[in-house]
């Protein structure tokens, strides 16, 4: 709006005038129209449904909530979650990989793939066996 206001046009002061007035007004209605008491909870659950060989929903998966306010996104604190927080958060967030659900031979193709087309920094060979092994863990599907 300062912009606006410093136009040199003879109507830049009355175009920020106006956008200010309208911004006033929609903050005026969402604060009659909204709830009084909003209710916030965590409904975002990234692995929802899970569920396994035989229809049966895993317990330890179906636990695992994508977690914004955590350095590490609601990773299970399993060996291997700092390497994935350091790799793969460096190019998209971890609510992506834990959205994932992929056989042993996808994640491998994705790690693959996401360093030869994405320029994600080659992983050492101990390193990547260890991020293939989380990541098939808790978010692959059983099959290989």
């Amino acid at each position: 709006l300062d912009q606006l206001r410093s136009w040199r046009t003879p109507n830049g002061a009355e175009i920020a005038s106006t956008l200010e007035d309208q911004r006033r007004a929609r903050i005026a209605t969402m604060a009659t129209t909204g709830p009084k008491n909003p209710q916030f909870t965590a409904s975002f659950n990234a692995l929802t449904p899970t569920v396994a060989a035989g229809g049966e929903t895993s317990a330890r998966l179906s636990q695992t909530i994508f977690d914004p306010d955590d350095d590490y996104g609601g990773l299970p604190r399993t060996e291997g979650y700092e390497l994935i927080g350091r790799y793969c958060a460096g190019c998209h967030s971890l609510e992506i990989v834990m959205q994932q659900r992929a056989s042993v031979a996808r994640w491998d193709y994705m790690l693959t793939w996401m360093t030869e087309k994405q320029n994600m920094p080659p992983l050492r060979p101990d390193d990547r066996e260890v991020v293939l092994s989380y990541l098939v863990d808790h978010f692959g599907t059983g099959s290989e």
